[in-house]
């Protein structure tokens, strides 16, 4: 079997037992206090990579309109990569035989116990197990073999056959570490393990190489690898190891003759590598050995580190899933080899951007991987380790061009981590700066005091903190304009609008104000009439204000038109049109709006509830409105409110046109109804509906007293004498100012039933009045050209009631004839009574109302012979 023959060198490189892991400390939350870069020159990192393609991963969420902070760690599929690499002292490595045969267990480690580690005055030692009898043969084979010459030594190879043991490939991994071979600083003795002196006894050394081991205690097991030196003191921090491997195959014997060459395998150069062990600041204590001094059988201190990154205080260094270090360059063709180069590193859950050697880059760095450029921030500032890079949303980078918000991405998408999220010009919030949001252009410098088109084809226009307007009319160069809600510049166009709590008129440049002044005409975009306005001489309407004329303002500005109420209290104002503004307060009447009643005050104010008086008469209110047509009591005397309010005891006029009149019975609550009664001496009837009964003849036959009131063109027949009961009235038109008709008492007498008059012409069942002179006075229906009925003169029928006639008492058709018919003999007195508007008024019964023309309007209505 051959034998080959390995040197290892250990030497510890710049006193690195005191080098510790990085990534103890964080950066100071962004969402506690805004992060604020010191501005340093921008570094661009620039890396072709044409063979590997970068992953596509999800856009991160817009972090200008949500403001999402959460940042999502991101998965890894390889735990040998060496960008997310952390520590790993169990990972499985090919193991390095020992040069002796020693005790194993399954895992090929050399198994011994607490008391086999030895504390001397330099550090701990490892006493190798104990050895059977074959082991010590070949042991002894071994020195005697190691005590011959070279030359010896090799041609006693010469005869051994079978298969060759090939050592494994290193490989060289780069450094700019300086090495000092052949020396190394042993871990201090823990004060609490005693120092004891070791001299026959056999411990393993650099001549073993690095050894797995796996130590008993306290009925629990632990393995790991370590490496001593020359003295066989246990090594920790950094180390050099140099080992020297024969050819990777030997030629036979034969075949070394036949070409002139010793049959030995000669040796190659050795190799170097870089190797991490645990130091005592650095120890993990296992489980159950807590407050026990730190000892290899308590602790992994001296274990070689693995798939870990190291942190000198100055640069970072990473050893492989074999322990070996690897530089820069060698974990970036790896990653773009596996297609995962991003052009920084994880270490420990930062994220850093290497030089060559391992030293952190800070400040603005661009990085550009396949084609690709991405501004990222590296912290410079950190209370342990700078360079960690900055992904927490928005970061203050001021520079000599002013102040400067950037956002960079918090790694929702984990390929898009750290990013700076570059846009044109954006209004966006900036927690960290303050409430609002803020206008930045496309280099995150913000916008101050301007107006500015954004990216979103919107305008926005700031004040002198960069602030957006929202809500509000600005005044920008000569003009104003409107910014709404979400702080755009309105778009409305010749048009009005209500900005704010006013109204103004923009013209073709959206949003634009165009200044107005003294009155204006509000319209909708449909053209529809909406109210008028007042502008004063800034360009601003009147809201809320009285002026000296009597008009008044709304909140809204619009001119207040009829009902109105005002600080509690209601007004009534001249209703204006889209023709003209007039609205002027009423003050001191009585006003009538949309079937409704109003008392105004002096001062304008409408009367709210009550009873008032105006102008004589009585009305009572309920919420300013006068109240109708119900009984109301004053002063516990039962009344009635008529159509127009005024409280009336008596007579309630229902209907002039059509001559209906009702009575408060005053014993009791409401009209007379189904009786008669005497009111001012006068007897009157009343229907069931409290209605005044104009025609009682049929209850009293005669004999009758007539009496003509001239003044309100009435005739009513009296039941007696003493004219207190009329049971008729009769619509008569007397003569006129020049051909009167003669006042006094005079007698009726039946004449012709087609009675001839002047002209000539002929009026139906004429009644001579006695002794009236004239030549003749009757009663008689409208006068007609011939003795028909189908001559009638439209325009006189519709004159009676009203005087007309040469001195005659004209009636229509049907009362001529019941007179003519009833009233021979009886006494008729003509007089001239006091004037009444109403109609249902005149008369104790009212004029009786006139029966219209029909059909062809040539005959009387009335005329029982038609």
């Amino acid at each position: 079997m051959k034998r080959r023959l390995v040197a290892v060198t250990l030497s510890l490189i710049m006193t690195m037992a005191t080098v510790s892991e990085a990534g103890a400390a964080a950066f100071t939350s962004p969402d506690t206090a805004p992060a604020v870069a010191t501005q340093t020159d921008a570094e661009e990192v620039n890396v072709t990579e044409e063979t590997s393609e970068t992953g596509t991963s999800e856009t991160e969420a817009d972090a200008f309109s949500d403001g999402d902070d959460g940042t999502a760690v991101p998965s890894q599929e390889q735990t040998d990569d060496a960008f997310t690499a952390g520590t790993d002292t169990a990972a499985a490595l090919p193991d390095e035989t020992p040069s002796t045969a020693d005790a194993t267990d399954a895992v090929g480690a050399a198994v011994v116990k607490a008391e086999d580690w030895v504390s001397t005055e330099n550090g701990f030692k490892l006493r190798k197990p104990a050895k059977n009898q074959d082991t010590a043969n070949t042991d002894d084979q071994k020195a005697a073999t190691a005590a011959l010459p070279d030359e010896e030594m090799l041609s006693e190879t010469d005869g051994f056959s079978g298969d060759q043991t090939e050592s494994s490939e290193t490989a060289v991994a780069e450094t700019d570490t300086t090495a000092v071979t052949a020396e190394v600083t042993a871990m201090e003795t823990p004060a609490a393990t005693d120092t004891v002196s070791v001299t026959n006894e056999e411990f393993y050394t650099v001549a073993d190489g690095i050894v797995k081991v796996s130590t008993e205690y306290k009925g629990e097991t632990h393995t790991g690898y370590y490496l001593f030196d020359e003295e066989g003191i246990l090594v920790t921090g950094q180390a050099e190891v140099k080992e020297k491997s024969s050819a990777d195959e030997e030629p036979t014997s034969d075949a070394a003759q036949s070409a002139g060459e010793d049959a030995a395998g000669e040796e190659t150069e050795a190799q170097a590598n870089q190797s991490y062990f645990t130091t005592a600041d650095e120890a993990v204590v296992y489980t159950g050995c807590e407050g026990e001094a730190i000892t290899p059988y308590t602790s992994t201190v001296g274990q070689q580190e693995k798939s870990v990154w190291k942190w000198t205080g100055t640069y970072f260094q990473y050893y492989d899933e074999n322990g070996n270090l690897e530089t820069i360059a060698q974990l970036e063709a790896k990653a773009k080899a596996a297609g995962t180069y991003t052009g920084y590193f994880k270490i420990n859950e930062d994220y850093y951007c290497l030089d060559p050697e391992g030293k952190p880059q800070t400040g603005e760095i661009t990085l550009t991987v396949n084609g690709e450029s991405n501004l990222y921030y590296f912290d410079p500032a950190s209370s342990d380790i700078p360079g960690k890079m900055f992904h927490n949303g928005w970061l203050r980078s001021d520079t000599t061009k002013g102040e400067r918000w950037l956002y960079f991405k918090k790694g929702n998408v984990p390929a898009d981590i750290g990013k700076y999220y570059k846009r044109g010009v954006v209004a966006t919030a900036i927690p960290e700066k303050g409430t609002g949001a803020y206008l930045l252009d496309a280099n995150g410098y913000v916008l101050k005091s301007v107006m500015k088109k954004a990216q979103n084809g919107a305008y926005y226009c700031t004040d002198s903190n960069g602030q957006i307007y929202r809500n509000k009319l600005v005044k920008y160069g000569n003009f104003r304009y409107y910014f709404g809600s979400n702080g755009k510049r309105a778009t409305w166009t010749k048009r009005w609008a209500k900005a704010g709590d006013h109204y103004y008129y923009f013209g073709s440049t959206p949003g634009r104000v165009v200044e107005k002044h003294g009155w204006q005409k509000l319209v909708s975009t449909s053209g529809k009439f909406l109210g008028w306005l007042y502008f004063d001489s800034k360009g601003n309407h009147y809201t809320d204000k009285w002026t000296s004329a009597g008009y008044y303002f709304k909140p809204s500005g619009k001119l207040a038109s009829g009902l109105t109420e005002i600080d509690g209290k209601k007004y009534i104002f001249e209703s204006s049109t889209s023709a003209e503004h007039k609205g002027k307060v009423y003050k001191s009447t009585m006003v009538r709006y949309k079937k409704k009643w109003y008392i105004a005050s002096s001062k304008g104010s409408l009367y709210k509830s009550g009873w008032r008086k105006y102008s004589g008469n009585y009305y009572y209110l309920k919420e300013c409105v006068v109240q109708t047509n119900q009984f109301m009591k004053k002063n516990g005397v039962n009344g009635y409110l008529d159509a127009n309010g005024k409280y009336t005891r008596g007579w309630v006029i229902v209907s002039n046109a059509k001559n209906l009149v009702r009575y408060i019975d005053p014993s009791g609550n409401g009209f007379a109804r189904n009786k008669s009664m005497r009111v001012n001496g006068i007897l009157y009837y009343f229907d069931s509906n409290g209605y005044r009964i104009t025609d009682l003849t049929n209850r009293y036959r005669g004999p009758y007293s007539v009496q003509v009131d001239r003044v309100n063109g009435v005739m009513t027949v009296y039941a007696d004498s003493a004219r207190t009961i009329p049971v008729k009235t009769i619509r008569v038109s007397v003569g006129l100012a020049g051909t009167p008709t003669p006042t006094g008492d005079f007698t009726l007498s039946r004449s012709l039933r087609w009675q001839p008059l002047m002209g000539p012409s002929w009026g139906q069942y004429g009644t001579h009045v006695d002794r009236a002179g004239q030549g003749g006075i009757f009663v008689h229906s409208v006068a007609c050209g011939q003795a028909n009925s189908y001559n009638l003169p439209a325009g006189e029928y519709n004159k009676l009631g009203s005087p007309a006639s040469h001195g005659c008492i004209r009636t229509c058709v049907a009362d001529a004839k019941w007179v003519y018919e009833n009233c021979n003999g009886a006494p008729i007195s003509i007089i001239d009574g006091k004037y009444k508007a109403d109609d249902a008024m005149k008369g104790p019964l009212g004029k009786k109302a006139l029966t219209p023309l029909r059909g062809a309007a040539n005959f009387d209505p009335t005329d029982p012979a038609v």
